[in-house]
């Protein structure tokens, strides 16, 4: 698409949210928002799921929260790049 890479905001997320009521297609949404139908499409699925606490359906605040959530939590436990040898 040739666009840079930005993650969705509140706002795409209610609109994903109230579009999908009123019965649009996933290219729709993508279209009218200006993303990818992959984009869409892992949003829903991935927002969707249901859980022990969460019985299902995509809401845009849950799946805000979740993505805030996953930001603060990437690389948390990658392993820090250390020297294992010295030059001297």
């Amino acid at each position: 698409m040739g666009q840079c890479y930005c993650q969705l905001s509140l706002e795409e997320r209610i609109e994903i949210c109230r579009l999908r009521a009123a019965g649009e297609s996933m290219q729709m949404i993508a279209r009218t928002l200006g993303r990818a139908v992959s984009t869409i499409s892992q949003e829903i699925g991935r927002n969707s799921l249901a859980t022990k606490v969460w019985s299902g359906g995509y809401a845009p605040a849950r799946a805000q929260k979740l993505a805030e959530r996953q930001r603060r939590w990437d690389g948390r436990f990658r392993l820090r790049a250390t020297r294992t040898c010295k030059i001297w």
